[in-house]
């Protein structure tokens, strides 16, 4: 019996499984900052765990063989693999973390400006170009600007209306520390402009009018001219290369405005109104009931009249013998009838016109009526 019961004793001893180790990495942490160090600890489990492999990554401080704890520089950012290999009374065990470096610095502040030479009252575009790892807080300073101060990423459209020159700052800070960026603005003060002219008030259609536009002080920049109402400008005529004198054929009261912009982009402007005179009853075109083509040089030619010879834009004067042929025609107030048809006179007597026109105001009209021809 005793041997029996020996025999199972041994048999039972044959078959229990002996637990294997378990390696097991413990770091302080898996991110880390270039340059900055990990402590590395041994946490695996077995039966006397007695060997420890370790290795830290490709191109760090190779390998380690005791249990720890071991602390570790990474210099370079990028991705390492951490492997470790234990082995205790009944076998050997491996595993391997990873270990994320990245760059932890200070910001740098940066940022560019639309334009740094403005003209009063002109806004500017603020584009950030600050560098930074991690949570980022900023803080914009906008002497003379409005607003005056921002804590925004990017703060839009800053105006300034003072002639000076301003500085901009850009604060921007995270967990490692702060870095400031600053530019000056420089607002311009614009030139200034003046519109004059010779017999501007008032004078009769067609007077020739001189003008003049002077930017003090002297200043690079384009000068231009446009009217009220704009169909008028064309009645204008620069007699200089910058435009800074023209002569104008006056024939509407209209109001000229002269602009000049400079090399900033800064626009001032004036204006100069010119006044027609107008006759009592307003303007008027008509014909004379009467003219003798005699050649005495007095009331030689039947010419559509009125007020001034600017002030008539178009016509049609037609005119008719007593049995409806047409005997003339005209649509230049400046060409009148001599009292002729094919080369020979007529002969005395009653004529019948119509008349189509349109004044330099746009005003339209119909006439008609009889002419005595008298020789």
């Amino acid at each position: 019996m005793r041997h029996i019961f020996t025999l199972l004793f041994i048999v039972a001893i044959c078959n229990v499984v002996f637990a294997q180790p378990v390696a097991i990495i413990a770091p302080s942490s898996t991110t880390v900052c270039a340059g900055q160090s990990i402590i590395f600890n041994d946490a695996s489990t077995g039966t006397n765990v007695d060997t420890w492999t370790w290795s830290f990554g490709s191109g760090l401080p190779g390998t380690a063989n005791t249990a720890g704890p071991h602390s570790i520089s990474f210099p370079f950012v990028g991705t390492f693999n951490v492997w470790l290999q234990v082995a205790d009374d009944f076998g050997i065990d491996d595993t391997t973390i990873q270990i994320t470096v990245t760059m932890c610095s200070t910001p740098t502040a940066a940022f560019s400006i639309s334009d740094n030479t403005i003209c009063p009252t002109d806004c500017i575009t603020y584009t950030n170009n600050s560098t930074s790892v991690g949570v980022t807080t900023y803080l914009w300073t906008f002497n003379g600007g409005t607003p005056s101060s921002s804590t925004a990423q990017t703060p839009g459209n800053i105006c300034y209306s003072n002639p000076g020159t301003h500085n901009t700052s850009l604060l921007v800070t995270n967990a490692f520390g702060n870095n400031t960026y600053s530019q000056n603005i420089t607002v311009v003060v614009p030139p200034t402009i003046t519109a004059s002219g010779t017999n501007v008030i008032p004078v009769d259609p067609g007077t020739l009018v001189s003008v003049t536009a002077a930017v003090v002080p002297l200043s690079i920049g384009n000068l231009t001219w446009s009217s009220n109402p704009v169909s008028q400008i064309a009645n204008l005529s620069c007699t200089s290369s910058d435009c800074s004198t023209a002569d104008i054929t006056a024939v509407l009261t209209t109001i000229y405005t002269a602009t000049f912009t400079t090399s900033e982009n800064c626009i001032v402007t004036d204006t100069l109104k010119i006044t027609i005179n107008t006759p009592v009853g307003g303007f008027k075109v008509g014909v004379p009931n009467m003219f003798s083509p005699d050649g005495n040089s007095e009331n030689d030619v039947l010419y559509v009249r009125s007020f001034q010879d600017k002030l008539i834009t178009s016509m049609t004067f037609r005119i008719f013998n007593r049995y409806g042929q047409l005997v003339f025609e005209s649509i230049d107030p400046n060409i009148g009838w001599d009292g002729s048809f094919n080369g020979k006179d007529e002969n005395a007597g009653v004529f019948v016109y119509t008349l189509d026109y349109e004044l330099f105001d746009g005003t339209t009209g119909s006439t008609n009526g009889n002419v005595t021809l008298v020789r």
